[in-house]
């Protein structure tokens, strides 16, 4: 996502528009894929449902809120503007997962949650 949004925003090649634009999409499902998973695995048993209603429910908020800075970036510096601001959010979400997240490869749930 963070190299063919970039990229997209640049095409002007109708064919290479629709091409970028399903790399996003895939690229975006497939991070939704891995990380919901993730999360599940999280939280202990008796919780679980709540919590991760809970996260996803977060997430749709920060989605609406998020619409205003991509308007705000978007009259401001354009879409190049746009898709840099989703990288780098994206990359943020890596950096982290990967950083503060729990290990879960591996390991069972009750080790997990502990």
């Amino acid at each position: 996502m963070g190299i063919c949004g970039p990229l997209f925003a640049l095409m002007s090649n109708p064919v290479l528009v629709v091409i970028f634009g399903v790399l996003i999409t895939a690229f975006s499902t497939l991070l939704s894929l891995s990380y919901h998973p993730y999360q599940a695995e999280l939280f202990p048993t008796k919780i679980r449902a709540r919590a991760v209603g809970f996260v996803y429910s977060f997430s749709r908020l920060s989605t609406a809120i998020t619409s205003f800075l991509i308007a705000f970036f978007l009259n401001h510096y354009g879409t190049g503007g746009v898709f840099a601001l989703i990288s780098f959010s994206m990359l943020m979400v890596m950096i982290s997962i990967g950083v503060f997240g729990p290990r879960t490869r591996g390991r069972s749930l009750e080790e997990i949650s502990h």
